[in-house]
């Protein structure tokens, strides 16, 4: 009789052992399900974040944290802001720099080459989105504005293109901003950003332009009017 008393009793120790196990392992597995779920939901919400913004901000943003301005100090600049598919150059006072918007990151190139993930970004386009909207618009009327004085400029020079007057005019054209396209220099400025967002002329790791590219841009340089 005791010893079916002890079988018995060890027994039922074994199953509710076996029970509590069986609890904590299915304990750790829910555990581990919400964590994941609070994860993919995270990883959602920052995915909808960023879908809420445009290249162009991003670029601009980019731009911001690469040189740590404002965009409020922009707008007091006298900017040259062009765009090429996905690629961005800024160009203030001759310095361009190059920013190029992936699906994820943004690279960077100018005295040195960064590269931003768009979650880091965020912040910086939260807070000034509306200086940096003003900013975009503002370079995109001057765009406007300058093809538009190009098109009234190529007409009265092919009817003036035999007025002694006509080299003068092209002197002139020099002092327009590099946006402009009337400017000869903006072709040449163009340029010296390709090879200054080109792989093939970037030091690694930290990505700034190598001596090749810096002879390049120098000898470009050395050819434009106002160097």
């Amino acid at each position: 009789m005791k010893k079916t008393l002890t079988i018995s009793t060890v027994l039922l120790a074994s199953f509710s052992l076996a029970a509590c196990g069986n609890n904590n392992s299915q304990s750790k597995a829910n555990s581990s399900l919400k964590a994941e779920n609070s994860s993919l939901k995270a990883s959602s919400s920052i995915k909808k974040e960023e879908a809420k913004y445009n290249n162009s901000e991003y670029a601009i943003a980019a731009y911001l944290k690469f040189h740590e301005q404002d965009a409020s100090d922009l707008q007091k600049s006298n900017i040259a802001w062009n765009q090429k598919g996905n690629k961005y150059a800024l160009t203030i006072n001759d310095n361009v720099t190059t920013m190029t918007v992936n699906s994820k990151s943004i690279e960077v190139s100018g005295n040195d080459h960064k590269t931003y993930t768009k979650e880091e970004l965020l912040g910086i386009i939260k807070k000034q989105r509306q200086d940096i909207d003003d900013l975009l618009a503002s370079a995109q009327q001057e765009n406007s504005s300058s093809n538009n004085s190009q098109s009234t400029q190529t007409s009265k020079t092919n009817s003036s293109s035999n007025s002694p007057q006509s080299s003068q005019s092209d002197d002139s054209n020099y002092n327009l901003p590099l946006s402009d396209p009337r400017n000869p220099d903006g072709a040449k400025q163009a340029e010296m950003m390709s090879i200054a967002g080109d792989p093939q002329y970037r030091n690694t790791p930290d990505g700034s332009v190598n001596s090749q590219g810096q002879a390049l841009m120098s000898s470009i340089r050395n050819t434009m009017h106002n160097n």
